[in-house]
């Protein structure tokens, strides 16, 4: 994903940026990250069928998931 771009690489990894893929076989509640939005059954089936990934978030703005499906 970054193989072009080591300087973007040096400066995700020196702030301390989490990129998080979700595999084929998973679905977005799976990840322990998102365990405070999937906290009863119907969050989690309402996140599972809604989102393969987040970008930033105010509270936490230095990561990022996608399904791997989405990357190059």
């Amino acid at each position: 994903m970054l193989a072009k771009r080591p300087d973007i690489k040096a400066h995700m990894v020196k702030r301390g940026c989490h990129v998080m893929i979700i595999g084929k076989n998973e679905e977005t509640c799976d990840l322990p990250e998102f365990a405070h939005i999937c906290n009863s059954p119907d969050s989690i089936a309402y996140w599972n069928k809604r989102a393969r990934g987040f970008g930033g978030a105010p509270e936490d703005e230095l990561s990022a998931s996608c399904g791997e499906e989405n990357l190059l």
